[in-house]
């Protein structure tokens, strides 16, 4: 009896990754342009701001499920448009601090910056509408 009860015991954690379902992943076409491409074309377009960001995220996706991993309450209006166009997104947080608040103030974090990178290498930023 004891050695059934310990099988079961031993048995017992595994049980739920048997019955787990899964489902194929979706098919998502190769980019054209390498990672590096990438982040060099992000870095001319930041010119001399790209040492006052920190780059915080890096996805290949179709514009309707990007999903920026900070938000500051706003929304991408062009998310809209070509739903289903597979870009590169590279998402920034600007480091620099805020001259017009006193020191106490400061925040680290201010603003977000994103550029939507086409397959055919064209960079182009991200507006965000509060509203």
């Amino acid at each position: 009896m004891k050695a059934l009860l310990l099988a079961v015991l031993l048995i017992l954690p595994f049980v739920p990754h048997g019955l787990a379902k899964t489902r194929p992943l979706p098919d998502v076409p190769p980019s054209a342009l390498t990672i590096t491409q990438v982040l060099d074309l992000a870095r001319k377009d930041l010119g001399n701001k790209a040492d006052a960001v920190i780059l915080v995220g890096v996805d290949w996706c179709k514009t309707s499920q990007f999903q920026p991993r900070y938000t500051t309450g706003g929304e991408f209006y062009e998310l809209h448009q070509n739903p289903d166009e597979y870009c590169w997104f590279v998402t920034y947080l600007d480091k620099k601090a805020d001259p017009a608040l006193p020191a106490d103030q400061q925040k680290k974090v201010r603003e977000m910056t994103v550029l939507r990178i086409k397959n055919n290498g064209t960079v182009h930023r991200l507006g965000m509408v509060r509203t």
